[in-house]
């Protein structure tokens, strides 16, 4: 703990976890600052590690006990989202907005910093991430760290085969509505002798975009959000920490078994979408809009090129490995109790699909400058 004093203003700065067995050294010098003639006293907690329900009802006693003298500053997200979930005491129920509302000049820069420190701690945690999941893929298996297969194809079985049907149908869905999309703009152009062509933009279509990001975006909110959450209970219930005591290195045993399942379902799963979503193209062509059968097949097969169908699984492949490292980076940044987890989970899906769709745009820019 540091406390300064600055003319008429006290600042206190917390440092390290704001637990119940370790709240006495921060209490003392908080009580302390509070006893004297300061005008105002800022807790600064820019420097708190983790936190639970007993530090943030410390601090909100605080608040209110000093009479509006005493201020928050340098509250990370999760712990201002935090006190303003947390029920309050009774005897100050409904004060809390005002007593949590920074000054606005404070809250400008309280929110900038609180923007760079997210997004550093956010970089850091996904390189340290990346940097371990490599090391232990390739490097650890040489040095005693046992790559576990089964975890990985336990993996596979919950984030691909589970996925299939719900895949399947948003993939035939949107094969259905591109092949009636592409003809009512082609009929613009040549009427119906045109409509054959909707082959050559479903085909396309499907296998180069829409199959692999519409199954990443599937995937990251249904397996992103199950890896934060159940990594992020670990981290509540301390069993990552009993993994830790055990000698097991939690990215070894969770992370890479999680990451590698990813990377093997996701190109699996977006050839099924490609088939499907082809196939629900196809209805369209050939029972809607009366495209023969051998014509649109043909046409089909001049517009695919296997190039299309590759660049798909790369995306797939890369896509797998951004959820599946988002996923595990939220989980492992939780602190607190189960309020955090829910953020975190909401957190990771947000994320995850913001990768997907910069990933995908900057593979396109790429096979864009590759083909002109």
């Amino acid at each position: 703990m540091e406390t300064l004093a600055r003319g008429d203003r006290t600042i206190v700065a917390a440092e390290g976890d704001l637990l119940w067995d370790r709240l006495d050294p921060f209490a003392e010098a908080v009580d302390a600052a509070a006893a004297g003639p300061a005008r105002e006293i800022l807790l600064d907690v820019s420097r708190v590690g983790r936190f639970d329900s007993a530090g943030a009802e410390f601090l909100l006693r605080r608040l209110k006990h000093g009479d509006g003298r005493v201020r928050l500053r340098n509250a990370r997200s999760e712990l201002r989202s935090y006190l303003q979930a947390m029920p309050p005491p009774e005897m100050f129920r409904g004060e809390m907005t005002t007593i949590l509302r920074p000054a606005v000049s404070d809250f400008i820069v309280d929110t900038a910093t609180d923007v760079v420190e997210r997004v550093s701690d956010q970089v850091r945690q996904f390189g340290s991430l990346f940097l371990q999941f490599v090391y232990f893929t390739t490097i650890g298996p040489f040095r005693g760290h046992r790559v576990r297969t089964d975890r990985a194809v336990s993996e596979v079985v919950v984030t691909g085969i589970d996925a299939l049907p719900i895949v399947a149908l948003v993939s035939v869905l949107m094969g259905l509505i591109l092949g009636f999309q592409s003809a009512a703009q082609l009929e613009k152009f040549g009427g119906e002798s045109l409509f054959i062509y909707s082959a050559n933009m479903v085909g396309v279509s499907i296998t180069r975009e829409i199959g692999p990001i519409l199954t990443a975006i599937l995937i990251a909110g249904r397996s992103g959000s199950a890896i934060t959450a159940e990594i992020g209970t670990m981290a509540v219930t301390e069993e990552l920490d009993a993994l830790r005591v055990m000698g097991m290195n939690p990215v070894s045993f969770l992370v890479v078994p999680k990451i590698l399942g990813l990377l093997l379902a996701l190109p699996c799963l977006v050839i099924v979408a490609d088939l499907v979503g082809i196939a629900g193209g196809f209805v369209t062509g050939v029972v809607v809009l009366g495209v023969p059968l051998s014509e649109y097949w043909r046409q089909t097969q001049e517009a695919l090129h296997l190039s299309d169908v590759f660049t798909g699984l790369v995306k797939a492949a890369v896509f797998g490995l951004l959820i599946g490292l988002t996923g595990a980076a939220n989980g492992m940044q939780v602190r607190g109790g189960s309020q955090d987890v829910g953020l975190k989970t909401t957190k990771s899906v947000v994320v995850s699909i913001a990768l997907v769709i910069v990933a995908d745009l900057v593979f396109t820019m790429l096979f864009f400058v590759g083909d002109v």
